[in-house]
């Protein structure tokens, strides 16, 4: 009896069940504490909180796609109740436009790869006309 007593205590206390409104104070005071919060002393001068934004401001009507997703579900008596949650994805200012973003997918590091292709064909001629290949059989004809 004592040891059920003793495993419905442990188990109560590490599964908590939360308001929103609590989980979301303690998940922003987990974060704004996050390396260090004052509570050790480890501030080192770094108190950047993070901004939680505000879900009003995402709606679906601002997102194009999940419109015309939308439009086509009805079409089929079908509806998305969690598309609002997709919007923030959708959003211009934080990941830009899709143009935008394969753009960014098919260059992304070009400029490094250029540089690096420049550098090895540099590399490889100029040792090449340092030790020039032994075996050089180019221009001789052997039949």
């Amino acid at each position: 009896m004592v040891m059920t007593m003793v495993m419905s205590v442990s188990v109560t206390t590490s599964i908590t069940i939360l308001r929103p409104a609590t989980a979301v104070y303690l998940a922003n005071r987990e974060i704004s504490d996050m390396g260090g919060g004052h509570a050790h002393g480890h501030d080192h001068g770094h108190h950047h909180g993070i901004k939680v934004p505000d879900y009003r401001q995402y709606k679906v009507e601002n997102a194009p796609e999940l419109v015309q997703l939308r439009t086509l579900l009805a079409q089929k008596g079908l509806s998305d109740p969690w598309i609002r949650n997709e919007v923030w994805r959708y959003d211009p200012k934080e990941f830009g436009t899709t143009a935008q973003r394969w753009r960014l997918a098919a260059f992304r590091g070009f400029k490094w790869g250029f540089a690096a292709f420049i550098a090895t064909i540099t590399i490889e001629k100029g040792l090449e006309l340092v030790n020039p290949p032994a075996n050089n059989h180019h221009g001789t004809s052997h039949h």
